[in-house]
């Protein structure tokens, strides 16, 4: 047989043994505190905690899986030093956005776009609706 036929059929081997053996996403995922105030992430928590479940790969977000479980509401949590700053960085952006929605709705604005190789040119209304689609998305999802 031909090597590079043999090698090809090794790659797709490997390639379709790989894509076949990681079924990992589809599990639910779960942020919970421990007693520590330190912030864990599986897909099991362990019993007695109040964890939340995650939004991964569009599922909705549920109720804290524990709350069925156990009444334990578990500490009291207070955002440390790297959470305050994550969620002021997640205002800003925010606040970025809901400026970018309100310059695109404002009526007969044109706007202009830079290109890739530098050169600009002005969005189509029916490209500024998909922008305004966007921002309104972004916002809905991130800026509760």
């Amino acid at each position: 047989m031909n090597t590079s036929i043999i090698r090809l059929l090794s790659c797709w081997t490997l390639t379709t043994g790989f894509l076949l053996s990681t079924p990992g996403y589809c599990d639910d995922y779960y942020r919970w505190v421990d007693a520590e105030g330190v912030v864990h992430y599986g897909s099991r928590p362990p019993d007695g905690v109040n964890a939340v479940k995650i939004n991964t790969y569009g599922k909705s977000q549920g109720a804290p899986a524990a709350a069925a479980r156990d009444n334990d509401t578990g500490p009291e949590t207070k955002p440390n030093a790297a959470q305050s700053e994550t969620l002021a960085l997640r205002q800003a952006q925010c606040e970025e956005e809901k400026e970018r929605l309100r310059v695109l709705q404002t009526p007969g604005s044109r706007i202009r776009m830079e290109q890739d190789d530098g050169s600009i040119r002005y969005l189509t209304p029916v490209e500024i609706a998909k922008e305004v689609n966007s921002s309104e998305k972004f916002i809905s999802e991130a800026c509760k």
